[in-house]
């Protein structure tokens, strides 16, 4: 529980398969948008009992029942992200909390809470051509843990940055493509300052379903852009994956990125690392690396 009483019930460990608890979700959304606008628009009543509704109300109960648990976050606690859009001011930030308090009971912003976050991390209406679906962890992190004045600051335990660190890591491995532009690099950041929270059953369950999820461009991917030590515990990790791992495609294309990186010429001035010859010769690395010229 935070400062202000908001607190998130996660997971949904009682509901069964993945199916069930995406069903689950559906329902609980459809619940709450039409709880909130039954007694503002039932026509039932009389014209002078029915509310003018809000039009920003509206588009957020409408991106609610969408799942574009993003944009609901922005509505009632503002817009922290890097780029397009720029973040927001935090006087910019407090005006969507004021529009919130004034619009929610504090049990409906904790309702909006949970919500926001069952959407992110179980995706329970597939991603769509929607960019935001599958970088739930990512989103929340940002607007939950990265965000200091965020009026839900503090609902994420130990236990739950954990697991968002593993899945925005697995979210964003897919996306790396070998240049470094200044943004953000959510892979350097877990493998630097989080990997002891990369846990090998998350990789070989949702991790795995993620990182396949958000490689559908198949564009190919790199980790040119990470530092040297990042590389390193990038490969510790996946020595970590490989005794327990059954999908040799899965494990495959793991190996060979980092077997690519360090056999490749970098920047044309030779291989990356003094010991790259050694790296090559790692039995992981014979097994499944693509051999390099």
């Amino acid at each position: 529980m935070n400062d202000y009483g908001f607190r998130l019930h996660l997971p949904l460990g009682t509901l069964g398969s993945m199916d069930v608890r995406r069903e689950h979700i559906k329902e609980q959304l459809r619940s709450f948008t039409y709880d909130h606008l039954r007694d503002r628009v039932d026509p039932v009543w009389e014209e002078e009992r029915r509310e003018t509704i809000d039009p920003q109300l509206v588009g957020l109960l409408r991106d609610l029942a969408d799942g574009c648990f993003w944009r609901v976050l922005t509505a009632i606690d503002g817009y922290s992200g890097a780029s397009d859009p720029e973040p927001e001011s935090l006087e910019r930030r407090e005006e969507h909390r004021e529009w919130a308090r004034a619009n929610f009971t504090g049990y409906e912003l904790n309702k909006l809470l949970n919500l926001c976050a069952d959407t992110a991390l179980f995706v329970p209406f597939g991603e769509g051509d929607k960019p935001g679906c599958i970088m739930g962890h990512e989103t929340l992190h940002r607007e939950l843990v990265r965000k200091k004045d965020s009026m839900f600051y503090g609902v994420v335990d130990s236990k739950l940055e954990r697991r968002l660190d593993n899945g925005r890591f697995w979210e964003f491995v897919p996306e790396l493509f070998g240049h470094r532009d200044g943004d953000y690099n959510v892979v350097e950041d877990v493998l630097m300052n989080h990997s002891e929270s990369l846990d090998v059953d998350f990789a070989l369950g949702e991790g795995r379903e993620i990182f396949c999820r958000n490689s559908y461009h198949d564009l190919g991917w790199s980790l040119d852009s990470l530092t040297d030590g990042a590389i390193d515990r990038y490969f510790e990790f996946i020595k970590r994956i490989s005794p327990r791992n059954r999908d040799r495609a899965f494990l495959g294309r793991l190996v060979r990125a980092y077997t690519e990186v360090v056999g490749s010429n970098h920047n044309f001035g030779g291989l990356r690392f003094e010991d790259s010859e050694k790296r090559l010769k790692d039995p992981l690395v014979k097994r499944y690396g693509l051999a390099v010229a």
